[in-house]
């Protein structure tokens, strides 16, 4: 059924920003903060995060980014924060001020604010992990705990606990108590454009079975939904040279075995791994808490397995691609991975594979290639200048595809971040 566009009469804002994820919650937040009248819409429905499959289920979503390889990404509110594990990778402040963008007191005011554990804390070390750390380096590689991670230890029970993981709901549901806007199952189709600048979007509504097109209008647009969204959504509303210098998407894979005599308990995933990414390449911690690792098992038709958790052992390869590929007419994006790309990941693979011997681990599967980061569809300096801003007046990005090459890595502390600058520039405090 096709969406037919409401007749009724259409709110104004200050400003409009779409997606609720890290960097779209962060901007709603802080604007609301400072008094801006904010509407914020999510193309997922509100479902509140939880440890457990069904919920996976049902806000999980793939999106290609090559023939056979797709990015997971969650679409519910809070965005993908719903299903990561609260790695948080510092952003290179010298990196984002060669761009002409001053990062240090956003990041200063992030680490203040949020829940973090840095260095690692050594209760968030699980018996499987420990058990990868000794093999990895017992063949002489440098195995490091991660530099910091987003979680509440205070919530932490005896190991993985959902519940402590910082998630960008979190600064949505702060926003609305100030006054924003909330919006689900509401998807953006463009930008409204008029004398070169960005007035407001057009979105369709799910009302039940009943699809339903919608306007706002505000002073300000910040696209935050997402590097795969967001770029197409921007080409669709006329931005020029989105995509022309094809995009990174960080491809890699899991190893999964098990170990008899280990008999660990559920864990944060992301704890440790190699300190170096010389040559493009990284390997780490990969073991998995036990819904995802029951998950993974079911997919793979390893029934027997399903009970064996504690005894399981896991590494993650992942290589650092060059940048390449398109987006496409249809809106999808895809490349071709180069050779050395594919000698990178098969170098990781045989580096992996003896830390798992070393372990003495059996039955050793491996995932199908998937991609974990995509960034650099839109270029600070050439798509958008230092205020995050379009070649379309009043119209902003803050997500993953701002995100350069050289500054490539977990993302979600540093969208906050970013976040938090964007919101500056808009409504500095006075």
């Amino acid at each position: 059924m096709s969406a037919v566009l409401a007749p009724e009469a259409a709110p104004e804002y200050d400003a409009i920003v779409v997606g609720s994820g890290a960097g779209g919650a962060t901007v709603a937040r802080e604007l609301a903060r400072r008094g801006k009248q904010v509407l914020l819409l999510e193309r997922g429905a509100d479902s509140v995060p939880r440890d457990g499959l069904l919920y996976m289920a049902r806000v999980s979503d793939f999106a290609p980014v090559a023939e056979g390889v797709s990015m997971a990404r969650a679409i519910t509110t809070g965005g993908t924060t719903s299903l990561y594990f609260g790695v948080a990778e510092y952003p290179s402040l010298p990196a984002f001020r060669a761009m002409g963008i001053e990062l240090g007191p956003a990041f200063e005011e992030a680490r203040r604010e949020l829940p973090m554990v840095e260095p690692l804390s050594d209760r968030l070390l699980s018996a499987q992990v420990r058990a990868v750390e000794a093999s990895a380096r017992g063949i002489g590689l440098p195995w490091m705990k991660t530099e910091s991670m987003m979680i509440d230890e205070s919530k932490v029970r005896g190991g993985f606990t959902h519940e402590a993981i910082w998630r960008a709901r979190s600064y949505v549901e702060e926003a609305v108590r100030l006054g924003a806007t909330l919006v689900n199952r509401a998807t953006v189709r463009k930008v409204l454009v008029e004398g070169g600048r960005a007035v407001g979007v057009e979105y369709e509504l799910r009302l039940g079975r009943r699809r339903e097109l919608r306007r706002a209008y505000g002073e300000r647009v910040i696209m935050a939904a997402g590097a795969v969204a967001t770029p197409q959504i921007l080409r669709d509303s006329g931005v020029g040279g989105v995509g022309d210098q094809g995009f990174y998407c960080d491809p890699g894979f899991l190893l999964i075995g098990h170990v008899d005599g280990v008999r660990g308990g559920d864990l944060f995933p992301g704890c440790m791994g190699t300190n170096s990414e010389e040559g493009g390449i990284m390997v780490g911690d990969g073991c998995l808490p036990r819904s995802m690792y029951r998950g993974y098992m079911l997919a793979n038709g390893k029934i027997a397995n399903l009970f064996r958790h504690r005894k399981h052992v896991a590494l993650g390869v992942m290589i650092r691609d060059g940048m390449g590929g398109e987006l496409r007419a249809d809106g999808r994006l895809h490349k071709e991975f180069t050779r050395e790309d594919m000698q990178k990941l098969d170098k990781g693979g045989e580096l992996a594979e003896q830390i798992m011997a070393k372990a003495g681990a059996k039955g050793v599967i491996r995932s199908d290639l998937s991609a974990a980061h995509v960034g650099g569809l839109l270029q600070i300096g050439r798509h958008l200048d230092a205020s995050l801003q379009t070649e379309v007046g009043n119209l902003h990005v803050c997500d993953c595809s701002v995100l350069p090459a050289n500054v490539r890595l977990t993302p979600v502390f540093t969208l906050v971040c970013l976040g938090k600058y964007l919101a500056a520039q808009l409504a500095p405090v006075q």
